[in-house]
């Protein structure tokens, strides 16, 4: 016999990525939600300190799109999203 198994989304998945990645100059952080609700986008640095509030605020369901600050310098960043009580994080690095 052959057991398949599937993921099925539930109604709190939340994903994040960050393009392009490596980045320089620009880069945005694509997240998807699959129910309105209040969202924080938070940017951090490579020691976990946090840098920026990025948004903060309620969300329709969907796909959305967010720049990132250009002014930030060389190295590793973690962007947290966080609706309710789920959490993703994505990370990308900035190169001069």
């Amino acid at each position: 016999s052959v057991i398949v198994e599937l993921e099925v989304p539930t109604a709190t998945q939340l994903t994040a990525s960050i393009y392009p990645n490596p980045f320089r100059g620009e880069a945005h952080l694509g997240y998807t939600t699959v129910q309105p609700a209040t969202i924080q986008i938070t940017l951090f640095d490579a020691r976990g300190r946090e840098v920026e509030t990025l948004y903060e605020g309620w969300q329709p369901a969907g796909s959305h799109t967010l720049r990132l600050p250009a002014a930030l310098a060389s190295g590793v960043y973690y962007v947290r999203v966080r609706q309710d009580q789920h959490t993703v994080t994505a990370s990308a690095i900035r190169v001069d």
